[in-house]
């Protein structure tokens, strides 16, 4: 019984985590980093990315190069600031 319960309390909190910060979703595939072809995207200009104190690049939510220091900035800037794209989460 006990089992039961804690198995149904850790799947209510996954449902709940993953709505406010991804925790349960899969992870993002890992691409080839050294692949230079260009995706078209649906991300647009106001798109909230994610830049570091101290990285150039700049990313998803989620993605495996994005340190504790999540700054939220929106595409646009990022790019006028002259951050670039990672290669591995493609935002």
């Amino acid at each position: 019984m006990k089992r039961i319960i804690l198995l149904a309390l850790i799947v209510v909190l996954c449902v709940g985590i993953t709505g406010m910060i991804g925790g349960c979703e899969k992870p993002l595939p890992l691409d080839d980093p050294t692949d230079t072809t260009v995706t078209d995207t649906t991300d647009t200009d106001d798109t909230t990315v994610y830049i570091t104190e101290t990285g150039s690049k700049f990313h998803r939510w989620g993605c495996q190069y994005l340190d504790q220091s999540a700054i939220p900035i929106s595409r646009k800037e990022a790019i006028e600031q002259g951050y670039t794209a990672c290669k591995v989460c493609k935002p």
